[in-house]
């Protein structure tokens, strides 16, 4: 085509028409320029695929990552619930000298609860390697962005207190020698080859020696409370992989921005006395009972229980009937509810 109207512009040349070559001349930039605009076009069509096609391929890397992610860390969560109760039970037969405990209990108080260290790990391998190569911009959901530099920094800083639960766990340890021996284990002596047996009386002074060690009781308190932050920590952990997950439509569970509609409003006994305001706000459900101001946020599981961010409570939410919407609040210790309210 430029061939063509170099052609005539060369023939309006030798036959002296100037104007005309102009024209011609001014054509063939025109169309030059048209080229090139095309060729463009097309070049960033082709880059925008590739960028696309690189995105959803991060994306998917982040997803599964992240999806792994939260079974892991629901599954340690429930073994740090585990940790803190049976560190609570121990506390108490230490500071009552209960000896109607079943040794097997107190063996399990023990190891379960007082040596026991259960702390969060996250799969972040896809999502540390776009910060590393600095890709982020590929990512066009803000929010998302967002939602995984939050995470990440949540992450982190629960690493804080490590160095403070590794001392606490050696102080532990290492004050247990008057009891631990006797009350280790008992599958110790069998994977162990340990031959050692032990009489009721020994076992009843090891008993003694544990409810009088002061040193253990406030090391075991100091590290329930540690365990506590941690737990703590672990929930926001959760809702923060919550919140990462919605953004990619994660079909297990409704978000809470929409769930929450279903539950939010006051509940009831059965005879109509009201007991507890549940509400929505700064990414939790939140519980307010007649009797506090306090308004406890919760965590979401799934879409009908939810956990106490920084104490052993749980709710779960039923439908008691077509109208009806039933609550039941219970708590470690003992304490429940069992509440509706109208759909």
């Amino acid at each position: 085509m430029i061939k063509f109207f170099r052609k005539i512009r060369q023939n309006l040349l030798s036959q002296g028409k100037t104007g005309k070559y102009f024209k011609y001349a001014i054509g063939e930039i025109i169309l030059v320029v048209i080229g090139i605009l095309i060729a463009l076009q097309i070049n960033n069509s082709n880059e925008l695929s590739k960028q696309k096609k690189e995105e959803e391929k991060l994306l998917a890397g982040i997803k599964e990552d992240f999806i792994e992610t939260r079974e892991s860390m629901l599954n340690i969560n429930r073994g740090q619930r585990m940790v803190m109760m049976n560190s609570s039970k121990l506390i108490n037969a230490i500071t009552t000298k209960d000896k109607s405990i079943p040794i097997d209990s107190i063996r399990k108080y023990i190891t379960h609860g007082a040596f026991l260290d259960r702390p969060s790990i996250a799969i972040t391998e896809s999502y540390d390697a776009i910060i590393g190569s600095g890709k982020t911009s590929i990512i066009d959901n803000q929010k998302l962005l967002t939602a995984l530099a939050d995470f990440s920094s949540l992450y982190k800083a629960g690493f804080q207190g490590q160095a403070r639960m590794d001392a606490l766990i050696e102080i532990l340890y290492s004050s247990a020698g008057d009891f631990y021996p006797v009350l280790r284990p008992l599958q110790l002596p069998t994977t162990l080859n340990l031959v050692k047996t032990y009489t009721p009386e020994e076992y009843d002074k090891a008993l003694d020696n544990l409810y009088n060690n002061e040193l253990f009781l406030s090391s075991l308190i100091a590290k329930l409370r540690w365990d506590n932050i941690r737990y703590s920590r672990q929930n926001d952990l959760i809702n923060s992989l919550n919140e990462i997950l919605a953004e990619f439509g994660y079909d297990e569970m409704t978000p809470l921005a929409e769930l929450h509609k279903k539950y939010i409003g006051e509940y009831k006994t059965t005879d109509g006395q009201v007991v507890a305001q549940v509400e929505y706000e700064d990414e939790y459900l939140r519980i307010k009972f007649i009797t506090s101001e306090e308004r406890l946020p919760f965590v979401q599981l799934n879409d009908s229980i939810f956990q106490a961010k920084r104490f052993l409570a749980k709710l779960k939410f039923s439908e008691k009937d077509d109208n009806t919407l039933k609550l039941k609040f219970s708590m470690f210790g003992g304490l429940s509810y069992e509440l509706e309210k109208p759909k």
